[in-house]
């Protein structure tokens, strides 16, 4: 039986574009060849006039601006297909030395903890140059900005986005309902200065203030909220705790295992097992996730004194990356305590309160024209709903006093980072970080489940 003849089914690009990376597909050629070149002389062979495999002699032995325009072009084709092949399979190019660094607003989230894109690229260099100490980092950081870090960035903006969606929904409710409200004291205190339109007005606040409702109870902001920002969270200690689990560059027989080995592996399945679970949670799960309570890590390291300063490197990166940049945070989000807010929450129910007794001296005098203390004092607890919701959706605003603890507890921490030299206790210092992280962490989802929906 005749066998069919072999027909090649490359991977289709035609609609790849590679105009952004024509001096990477240049600098790639180059390579190539350099490559080619390489091994040719490692395997004996010459520059020759011509091409002569008997006696191991090649015309194109010579450095790539000397190759003619046939050869360079050769070199150009295969690293075109190869760049065109990558994209169309899904994967990006980026320059991580011109890539922008994002910018993230001081009360959403900490200065970036979480994209360690320049940090990766400096630690390659490190270890190409042979500081393999920064291997361990370097290997724990890759596994983190592919896994995690892409979830991660996918949730925060979720979060920052429904928060914003339930922001407004929120105060559309309030205030539509605050002004249905006013126009109805109006019509009842002053019955004969009413206009008829007052009566149509009144009644589309009403209205719009029971829209408003409706669309929250409907397409649920706050929920999508809170789920989006717990997975965000959760995220960044799954980032920090991979980091410091010393089963990814320790182990008893003091030979780091590299990603592909054994332990490895192992720790990159659990993380993306991780991942695909808090992917897969809905907002129903919340409830018993942020009364789970934290348990503390209270693993010991047990490495040779090899990898003393492999440690070094990976603790370095914590005090900086996590510990400063979460007190960084943590001191701007202080700021932002609302205290204004609440003032005025305070001066308008006493205020309130006033017109209250005001109304009542007055009424007992038979003063007439009292009407509007009456308008006052009934509007104030309104008003007061309307700041309180706003309070209430502005994370940093609701969580002040618990950022001021939290911040309090990190730095009495990163003093005794600074104090001691022995490394076992500065790896402990940093557990008991993760601790407190991750206990503010569960303290702010339960804080932020009471969020009044209309104040």
């Amino acid at each position: 039986m005749a066998e069919e003849p072999y027909v090649p089914h490359p991977i289709d690009t035609s609609d790849v574009k590679l105009d952004e990376l024509k001096p990477l597909l240049e600098q790639l050629a180059r390579n190539a060849h350099e490559v080619w070149a390489q091994k040719r002389l490692e395997d004996g062979w010459t520059l020759g006039p011509q091409r002569d495999d008997a006696k191991r002699k090649h015309p194109c032995l010579v450095p790539y601006d000397q190759l003619p325009d046939s050869e360079k072009e050769y070199d150009r084709a295969l690293v075109n297909q190869t760049l065109k092949t990558t994209i169309a399979l899904g994967y990006r190019v980026v320059n991580l030395e011109t890539r922008p660094q994002k910018e993230l607003p001081k009360d959403d989230s900490p200065d970036d903890d979480m994209d360690d894109s320049a940090d990766i690229l400096e630690f390659s260099k490190k270890v190409e140059a042979g500081k393999k100490e920064y291997e361990p980092l370097l290997n724990a950081l890759m596994l983190s900005q592919e896994v995690i870090f892409p979830e991660f960035q996918e949730a925060d903006q979720d979060a920052k986005k429904y928060r914003k969606e339930y922001q407004n929904t929120s105060q559309a409710a309030v205030w539509f309902g605050v002004a249905a409200i006013f126009l109805g004291l109006y019509e009842t205190v002053y019955p004969y200065w009413s206009p008829e339109w007052v009566e149509y007005l009144e009644f589309s606040f009403a209205l719009l203030c029971l829209a408003s409702i409706l669309a929250g109870v409907l397409s649920k902001p706050k929920e999508h909220w809170l789920l989006a920002r717990y997975r965000a969270e959760k995220l960044r200690l799954l980032k920090f705790k991979t980091i410091m689990d010393t089963q990814y560059w320790c182990v008893n027989s003091g030979e780091t295992k590299h990603p592909g080995e054994g332990q490895a592996d192992e720790l990159r399945a659990r993380v993306k097992a991780r991942v695909a679970t808090l992917r897969a949670m809905v907002y129903q799960d919340l409830e018993e996730r942020t009364v789970e309570g934290v348990v503390p890590d209270v693993s010991d390291i047990q490495c040779s004194e090899n990898y003393s300063e492999s440690l070094r490197e990976i603790i370095k990166y914590y005090c900086g990356k996590r510990i400063r940049a979460q007190m960084s945070y943590l001191a701007n989000a202080e700021k932002s305590d609302g205290a204004g807010a609440h003032l005025l929450v305070t001066i308008v129910f006493f205020v309130a309160f006033g017109c209250i007794l005001l109304h009542s001296g007055l009424d007992l005098l038979r003063y007439p024209g009292i009407g509007v203390l009456i308008t006052a004092a009934v509007m104030g607890p309104a008003f007061v709903a309307g700041i309180k919701t706003y309070i209430a959706s502005r994370e940093s605003a609701r969580n002040a006093l618990r950022h001021r603890a939290t911040l309090r507890s990190l730095q009495a921490l990163d003093e005794e980072m600074v104090k001691t030299e022995n490394l076992p206790e500065k790896f402990r210092i940093a557990q008991a970080c993760e601790l407190v992280l991750e206990f503010d962490a569960s303290e702010f989802m339960r804080l932020l489940r009471e969020v009044e929906w209309y104040g």
